[in-house]
């Protein structure tokens, strides 16, 4: 009769505080998890545990690895290690403003999990100086969940997709927009330079940018080096004796 009561009342307590005070109900009801923390935190900066916002089976078992500063959470025993982090990481996403991030701590989708694997999903952290983050680790029957505090990371926006990506013909276009003086070149008319596209994708700022060089149309004088990002919003300029390179837009 609790049980129902607390549901019975769940409207006037939010979604978010359904969901935690379920499973700390149900927790208490013997899920064979026994001393599973209810929260995963580093210094002011924490979210509910694995056990608290999905669902592990009866037969789940816990224990804890590594050490205390940087421990590690490893729950056995699981009906399914891919669906309980499925159902942990889209709970994560929708309601403590997490985000999946791959290796570059750049946003990314979920998708569907294979039988085993990893990922990363974290959030910023409060202080605004780095990235609280899960590392977490699943297989048939068990997942690991390991939290880490990455001093001044930031969440980066996700890559382009190949739909929003432009195309290198497109990237001298882009290139072409620019008059002469902005792209530190003489002169007042672009047309009086030849823009070559390089081969292959260089990486500026974590971003892949399409490299193009300018050469005088009469003498085929080498006159520059400029990059474009894929999404064609940001135009670099690389001096190649420095190996500087500055941002023109």
């Amino acid at each position: 009769m609790k049980m129902i009561e607390q549901v019975r009342q769940a409207p006037r307590q939010g979604l978010a505080g359904l969901v935690l005070g379920m499973f700390l109900l149900l927790s208490g009801c013997g899920g064979g998890e026994s001393g599973a923390p209810v929260e995963y935190r580093i210094g002011d900066d924490f979210l509910p545990s694995i056990t608290q916002l999905a669902t592990p089976g009866e037969d789940a078992a816990f224990s804890q690895e590594g050490e205390e500063d940087a421990p590690s959470y490893h729950y056995t025993g699981l009906e399914s290690g891919s669906a309980m982090v499925t159902e942990y990481v889209d709970t994560l996403v929708s309601m403590y403003h997490c985000s999946v991030l791959d290796e570059e701590n750049r946003e990314t989708e979920l998708g569907a999990l294979a039988e085993e694997g990893s990922l990363r999903v974290g959030m910023a952290g409060s202080a605004g100086n780095g990235l609280f983050v899960l590392d977490i680790r699943w297989g048939t029957d068990s997942c690991t969940v390991s939290p880490q505090f990455l001093e001044g990371a930031q969440i980066q926006p996700a890559a382009p997709s190949e739909d929003e990506s432009i195309t290198m013909a497109e990237a001298v276009t882009v290139l072409e927009e620019f008059s002469p003086q902005s792209l530190g070149l003489a002169g007042t008319d672009l047309s009086v330079y030849y823009i070559y596209p390089d081969d292959g994708i260089v990486m500026v700022n974590g971003e892949p940018c399409f490299q193009l060089d300018a050469y005088t149309t009469g003498e085929h004088k080498y006159a520059g080096t400029y990059m474009v990002s894929a999404t064609g919003e940001q135009v670099y300029r690389l001096d190649r004796l420095t190996g500087e390179v500055t941002q023109l837009r």
